[in-house]
């Protein structure tokens, strides 16, 4: 039996030619069996697989760009031999612009959406497989001590004078 992905849709907030087909967009999916994400972009009609793998790898490509740390540069288009890239700018204005040439026009997205739709797909499949992780224990064993004040110097001092004649 053949598993669907799930999608989620990130529509684009500008398009470098207004007169293109809708939608412009960016699915962002996750695969329930083998636990792999997928980002795909939209142009009209065609949709074009731009990225795959775990949630983490995912997020370690996308979510600095969302972010507005690392950009992706020149990365190529999964399936398309053609040498066909694409590239995901930091945009002014918490946003991002994507260029995808062969797969349309380019395009902005709000960064913050396209960050909720990566955390928002990928948040369960992490949360599994952490969830299966045992986190090894360390002992706190060792020798006790016992607290010192070392800024009450006065405490200290009188600590250690049994009486004092006046």
């Amino acid at each position: 039996m053949a598993s669907i992905p799930l999608t989620l849709r990130v529509h684009a907030t500008g398009c470098a030619f207004p007169m293109c087909d809708t939608p412009q967009a960016l699915d962002i999916g996750a695969d329930g069996e083998s636990g792999e994400m997928l980002v795909y972009r939209v142009s009209g009609e065609h949709r074009t697989l731009l990225d795959t793998g775990s949630a983490i790898a995912i997020w370690n490509r996308w979510l600095p760009a969302a972010w507005g740390i690392r950009s992706i540069v020149n990365s190529t288009v999964v399936g398309l031999h053609d040498g066909s890239k694409w590239s995901c700018m930091i945009g002014e204005n918490a946003s991002v612009h994507l260029t995808t040439p062969k797969c349309g026009p380019p395009i902005t997205i709000t960064a913050k959406e396209l960050e909720a739709a990566l955390l928002v797909m990928g948040g369960p499949t992490v949360e599994e497989r952490i969830s299966v992780v045992e986190f090894p224990e360390h002992p706190l064993v060792g020798e006790v001590m016992r607290v010192v004040r070392h800024n009450h110097r006065i405490h200290e001092i009188a600590q250690e004078v049994e009486e004092i004649d006046l």
